[in-house]
């Protein structure tokens, strides 16, 4: 089946193309979703355009493959942090590359599924003095209800202002722990204004954070979920989003996602304690000089 790859920098014209993809396949788009959002800013109102400006440069390109009835079939964001990939024929992903590729835009990574990954990774590196070097498998949940866990001190609470300094710590704390990446920029004030944080607290004292970014598709992305190592070991994480699950399914038909690091057994095990599904999987390369 001949596909035709295009890409864009305006996020305005990869929406209208790509906006009913997207919310169709609300979960495995759940990133593209917030990008998109984020990037439309201060848009006109619409399921994804919140009216918030992103304070990231990101993406810097957007990529959508066409079939031969001008349907989508598969789509693509990327900038400095790499491409993610949405699911889609394994053409689809070569089609991809070669649009990127004719856009100009560096990549030094990517993540999606794996047969659109692979074809993917085979054509960005062709002819070029690069291979793919696997990395992180990603697990993909989903809860439509959520167990409490017992015994766990504390409450959930909306952060407010006067947690920003604090969390924001954290946050970059999370990325250095995650990513192995230091940032300097404020990852946190936008989302607690946003309403999108909440924290766990034990006697006036905040001992875990997360985030739900609420996407298109009835759907809301829990994440930036830590606590500190000091404080680690009490359940207040599992209480923390499972608290903030169970506030978003309270809204009828809504669902609520996660990633996890799959080789972290941790994670994987808490938020299944909690609710969580397993129902899919992410791969990851990196884009390396041969030799």
């Amino acid at each position: 089946m001949p596909l035709t790859g295009r890409a864009t920098s305006s996020t305005d014209e990869f929406l209208a193309r790509a906006e009913p993809f997207l919310v169709a396949r609300a979960v495995e788009c759940s990133g593209l979703l917030s990008l998109s959002a984020r990037a439309a800013g201060t848009g006109e109102p619409g399921p994804l355009r919140p009216g918030r400006p992103s304070p990231q440069p990101w993406p810097q390109a957007w990529a959508w493959v066409e079939d031969t009835a001008g349907e989508v079939v598969a789509v693509a964001a990327a900038g400095p942090r790499g491409v993610q990939l949405s699911s889609g024929p394994a053409e689809a992903g070569g089609a991809l590359a070669r649009a990127l590729r004719s856009a100009d835009v560096p990549l030094e990574r990517a993540e999606g599924p794996a047969g659109i990954l692979d074809g993917f990774a085979s054509a960005w590196c062709r002819g070029r003095p690069l291979r793919p070097a696997p990395g992180m498998p990603i697990g993909v949940y989903v809860a439509t209800h959520t167990v409490l866990p017992h015994g766990v001190s504390g409450r959930m609470r909306l952060a407010g202002p006067g947690d920003v300094a604090l969390l924001d710590d954290w946050a970059r704390a999370f990325v250095l722990e995650v990513d192995g990446v230091r940032v300097t920029t404020d990852l946190v004030s936008g989302r607690i204004a946003a309403g999108e944080v909440v924290v766990w607290e034990v006697d006036g004292d905040v001992v875990s954070m997360a985030a739900a970014v609420p996407h298109a598709g009835a759907l809301s992305r829990v994440q930036l979920v830590y606590t500190p190592p000091e404080l680690r070991g009490h359940g207040f994480a599992s209480a923390c989003v499972a608290a903030l699950t169970a506030r978003d399914l309270a809204t009828p038909g809504f669902r609520c996602m996660l990633f996890t690091d799959l080789e972290n057994p941790t994670t994987n095990r808490i938020y299944q304690a909690i609710g969580y599904r397993r129902v899919g999987t992410l791969a990851s390369v990196s884009f390396e000089p041969e030799g």
